[in-house]
């Protein structure tokens, strides 16, 4: 979500779908590598469970993530489920190879 050289600090939003319908849990892998790197070469950071989501059938886009990365390196990640409201949230303290601006 965070590329190479982005100006700190720096909030991105992405929304994601489910993998399988009626879905009820979601587990958000948080990595770094870059660019187009597959997940299995990539450096996992941390991970958290959005959970107790109601089951749907459809594969829908309604899973907003929000990658919040301030001055002092702290990463906050954030995920909705856009339908019921439920919210995670894991904090990693990231110091990388991204520049401050």
């Amino acid at each position: 979500m965070l590329a190479k050289n982005t100006p700190i600090p720096s909030i991105q939003t992405r929304i994601f779908k489910m993998t399988e319908p009626n879905q009820t849990e979601v587990l958000i892998r948080i990595l770094d590598g870059e660019d187009d790197q597959e997940a299995a070469k990539c450096v996992e950071l941390g991970r958290f469970e959005l959970k107790d989501l109601p089951a749907r059938p459809d594969l829908i886009g309604r899973i907003e993530i929000i990658f919040n990365l301030d001055a002092n390196g702290m990463l906050t990640a954030t995920a909705r489920d856009i339908v019921s409201g439920k919210t995670a949230e894991l904090q990693i303290a990231y110091k990388n190879k991204m520049q401050s601006t």
